[in-house]
């Protein structure tokens, strides 16, 4: 992937790494038509193409920024399946969910663009703010309360 980020008075700072692509299963793939054909169908929209789901992922998730000024890129990683929860509709109906999942990565950079490593996030984690090796997230206990817990980064 290529990121180019325009520093304030400065010249353009070009990122680029290279990723193997990451491909989406067949089995995903057809998971993922279905459920969206259930919502189409549940909400009444009128479908004016052919539903496809892409062959492979986009290298880029998301991107965002520590408090130091690091840059913090989500990249695509490989699906793993596993049991969603159905989604109950507020009038009652219970829609089944994909039950595909991927683990989340960030890949870090240095404000000067120099690569420092790539850490993993446990799932069921939010993460709210970070700051050197420490990431703050929200997590939820046996009883469904939210609470903030601090993690220490493993670099990877």
């Amino acid at each position: 992937y290529v990121i180019d980020l325009l520093p304030v008075g400065k010249p353009v700072l070009r990122i680029t790494r290279n990723v193997e692509p990451v491909p989406v299963r067949a089995a995903e793939q057809e998971d993922l038509m279905r459920v969206t054909q259930q919502m189409l169908d549940y909400w009444g929209g009128q479908q004016t193409g052919t539903l496809e789901v892409a062959a492979v992922k986009p290298a880029i998730n998301g991107i965002t920024f520590d408090a130091e000024g690091r840059l913090l890129v989500s990249v695509a990683t490989p699906s793993e399946r596993y049991d969603a929860p159905p989604q109950r509709m507020r009038d009652g109906k219970v829609l089944e969910q994909a039950g595909w999942r991927s683990p989340l990565h960030y890949d870090v950079f240095e404000p000067d663009g120099r690569y420092i490593g790539q850490f993993a996030v446990p799932y069921g984690l939010r993460i709210k703010f970070v700051r050197g090796d420490e990431v703050w997230a929200v997590v939820r206990d046996d009883m469904d309360v939210e609470y903030l817990k601090k993690y220490r980064i493993m670099w990877q």
